[in-house]
């Protein structure tokens, strides 16, 4: 096959393209196919790129390299070589200033393009970032979702409890309007149960009074009695000092049967103050006062005695002795209500 060339780069001493020549419209193989083929290299024998042989001539710190139909000669590439040189010697020194300042905006797009690969990933990463906050923002919109739908029924629970406390605050309501009423039906029936206790104090109280007024005459008669009996026995005869003695006895038992009233009469004042509002209380008071009347027989009883046991000694001492007798209850009483 006839060598026919088909198209030309022209490249610089960095193997960077300078030019293209197409001199075969149907030659469609790009720079990068070239060298990727081995182009660059292919300063002997030529190099199969596609359909095409590919041959490189180097002079004067540039190369070109012809793509043509067939292999090349050595005279072949002798007149490559004597083509570049003709080129290069033709190229003015305005041409090197072009492919100076060429160079230089390769440099300048090179640095652009590495500046822009940075900032596209810092954009990448501010992107990856803003997603991450999206995806943070969507994580507290759901927990603000979440959030506000457990307020709502925290909200619908304090409404209900709040519903709970007004039913509440209407039943103490009435329960306390019912108490007050039984308060008040309480205190008009201790009111009314206080006056009829005072009633019956004030009648126990004035009965207790004449009784006690009746028994001090009772006993203010027995000791004139009894003392009248001792003068008159002291004077008939000094013998009968034992039976003044006996009746120093009988007023000292006396006495103490009076202190025993002024006591059981402070007990009756103290019992009053106590027994308030207390009506069981007066029938203890009333037991009291028949222990007392029965013990008040007793003394009267132990005084018969000793009035018969000097009446005794009298006769035995031969001295005449008027001893009173006996009287009936209704007989003493009306005594002691003619003395008073």
């Amino acid at each position: 096959m006839r060598w026919k060339p088909a198209k030309a780069f022209l490249v610089d001493d960095r193997n960077a393209l300078v030019h293209e020549f197409t001199l075969d419209p149907t030659c469609a193989v790009p720079f990068p196919e070239a060298v990727a083929a081995g182009a660059l290299h292919a300063n002997g024998a030529a190099v199969r790129v596609s359909r095409f042989f590919a041959q490189t001539v180097r002079a004067g710190g540039m190369a070109l390299v012809v793509l043509s139909n067939g292999p090349a000669e050595p005279e072949t590439v002798e007149l490559s070589r004597q083509i570049l040189l003709g080129t290069l010697s033709r190229l003015g020194d305005w041409a090197r200033d072009r492919l100076e300042l060429a160079r230089a905006e390769e440099l300048r797009l090179e640095s652009e393009r590495r500046r822009i690969a940075s900032w596209s990933a810092n954009v990448q990463a501010r992107e990856r970032g803003v997603a991450g906050l999206q995806e943070a923002t969507a994580v507290t919109h759901e927990r603000i979702a979440a959030d506000a739908a457990a307020l709502a029924s925290r909200a619908q629970a304090h409404s209900a409890n709040e519903t709970a406390l007004k039913d509440r605050e209407a039943i103490v309501g009435r329960r306390e309007a019912a108490v007050g009423s039984r308060e008040a039906e309480a205190d008009t029936r201790i009111v009314q149960d206080r006056a009829a206790f005072d009633a019956v104090v004030a009648k126990e109280k004035s009965e207790f009074a004449a009784w006690r007024d009746a028994e001090k005459a009772a006993i203010e008669s027995a000791r004139e009695e009894i003392e009248t009996k001792s003068r008159t026995t002291e004077a008939r005869d000094e013998g009968t000092r034992d039976r003044e003695v006996h009746a120093e006895l009988v007023e000292r038992a006396l006495s103490e049967r009076e202190a025993r009233l002024s006591a059981a009469e402070s007990n009756v004042l103290e019992r009053e103050r106590e027994i308030a509002g207390r009506e069981a209380e007066s029938e203890s008071f009333f037991q009291e006062l028949s222990v007392k009347v029965a013990q008040n027989a007793k003394w009267e009883k132990s005084l018969r005695a000793t009035a018969a046991d000097i009446e005794r000694r009298a006769k035995e001492l031969g001295v005449d002795v008027d001893v009173p007798k006996r009287e009936s209850e209704p007989a003493r009483g009306k005594r002691a209500s003619a003395k008073t």
